[in-house]
């Protein structure tokens, strides 16, 4: 998995006070498991941008309570 960093002052950190709703859905692997960098994840966080994995059966109620 390539290692992506997120400035700070980049553009998905201009997004929030902009008015923009940002979400993260994160990969699943075959197995079902999340697959995903951590590192990205928390970076997403700081920035109040939610990041999660599910289901797709929980997908509609997870946005839904997101947005």
């Amino acid at each position: 998995m390539d290692n992506v960093l997120i400035e700070p002052e980049g553009r998905k950190a201009a997004l929030r006070p902009a008015g923009v709703t940002v979400v993260a859905l994160l990969a699943r692997a075959d197995d079902g498991a999340p697959s995903f960098d951590r590192r990205v994840a928390e970076q997403l966080a700081a920035l109040d941008i939610p990041s999660f994995a599910c289901t797709p059966a929980k997908f509609p109620e997870l946005m839904a309570t997101t947005i």
